[in-house]
């Protein structure tokens, strides 16, 4: 299994740095689209809009794996034509023709680790073109995936996130181990735990970004609502959370906003 690192050779084109652009990342579920009822709120889209014809960027940056891609426009309409999408945690990148730039996969060493898992512990692992799930995963993503019998299967591709859900005691158990495993780090929200490779974050997506956007670092902003957020929430120099987000994020958050819309008009009066 290749564990090279994948790089769009245009990453490293010369141009003047544009001091006046905004690199904003945001996180995708109850942050852009909310899942309770609100769905996508029509006040984003028209400044989203808005942002991006003044010559902004707008990233969408998940933990969802890029295969999902389909399953976010569906939920959003198809109203927002991302300028850059995140996916698994900064695993995988793509550009506005869904063209992979950047992938980044865990080291075989994790994975081999995380295969003798399967059969007894739930999780999933994202590849770039499918999803395995064990046999005992309750997973939404279950229909467009491969049920994972046979563990040999995470080692016939690249894998760029495996997921555990915190509600199963196996699982937390295994969580806990595998973040001894050398070569991976974890991310964690309410619901999951996802391990990537150790050099990359939401934050290192934003980063890869701006120096392709030739974006200084002090343009970049990002918003979000769970932990998986914090590492781009530090690392932006405007980052932004919910009123009713945790405790911890605020506190390394620049601003609190109640929506994406709301933080975008406020990165654009402060410019005027």
């Amino acid at each position: 299994m290749d564990q090279t690192v994948h790089e769009s050779e245009y990453a490293t084109n010369s141009k003047k740095i544009d001091c006046r652009k905004i690199v904003f990342a945001s996180d995708f579920d109850d942050t852009l689209y909310h899942h309770d009822k609100r769905g996508l709120l029509e006040s984003d889209v028209e400044a989203i809009e808005k942002f991006q014809k003044a010559g902004n960027i707008f990233v969408l940056c998940t933990g969802r794996p890029a295969i999902l891609r389909d399953d976010i426009q569906d939920l959003i309409k198809d109203r927002i034509r991302f300028d850059y999408e995140i996916y698994s945690c900064g695993s995988m990148i793509l550009d506005q023709n869904q063209q992979v730039i950047l992938s980044r996969a865990l080291p075989e060493t994790f994975v081999r680790k995380a295969a003798e898992l399967t059969g007894h512990v739930p999780f999933k692992a994202h590849q770039k073109g499918r999803i395995l799930y064990s046999a005992n995963m309750d997973s939404l993503d279950a229909d467009q995936g491969v049920n994972m019998k046979d563990p040999d299967l995470l080692l016939e591709d690249e894998v760029y996130e495996i997921s555990f859900p915190k509600n199963d005691p196996l699982a937390r158990q295994a969580i806990k181990a595998l973040k001894l495993v050398p070569g991976a780090a974890c991310y964690e929200n309410a619901v999951v735990a996802d391990f990537v490779r150790d050099d990359v974050s939401k934050a290192t997506g934003l980063d890869f970004i701006c120096t392709l956007e030739h974006v200084l670092s002090e343009n970049s902003a990002a918003m979000g609502d769970s932990f998986n957020d914090f590492s781009m929430i530090e690392h932006a120099k405007t980052g932004f959370t919910f009123p009713d987000a945790d405790q911890k994020l605020k506190e390394i958050a620049d601003f609190e906003a109640q929506s994406v819309g709301e933080a975008l008009l406020k990165l654009m009066d402060n410019r005027d």
